[in-house]
């Protein structure tokens, strides 16, 4: 959606201005939910990755595995905690890799 990927761009453009740290995450979702009319998810990570160029991106999508999914989208309790350690190393990695921007 278009407009997602503006507000996107708005919000980091506007943290970025006032010195916040930027960090991209993306959620995971089902293989069998990236098909299908309602969205090409090609597409998406295509458009995903120059918004969040030069800026770190922590993928999910790309670490999550099925017993990580409770239904479509949504994490199981495992994957909940899978996806929670991700999550705190990578910020953790983050903060401490590179100040803010002035």
């Amino acid at each position: 959606d278009p407009a997602q990927f503006a507000a996107m761009r708005h919000l980091r453009d506007t943290a970025e201005a006032v010195g916040a740290k930027v960090i991209f995450i993306n959620m995971p979702v089902r293989d069998e939910a990236k098909v299908g009319a309602a969205w090409n998810y090609d597409a998406y990570l295509a458009e995903l990755r120059q918004v969040t160029a030069g800026y770190p991106l922590l993928d999910l999508d790309a670490l999550a595995e099925e017993r990580h999914f409770g239904d479509y989208a949504h994490p199981s309790p495992e994957g909940q905690k899978a996806m929670r350690g991700a999550i705190a190393e990578f910020v953790q990695r983050q903060l401490t890799a590179r100040p803010a921007t002035p």
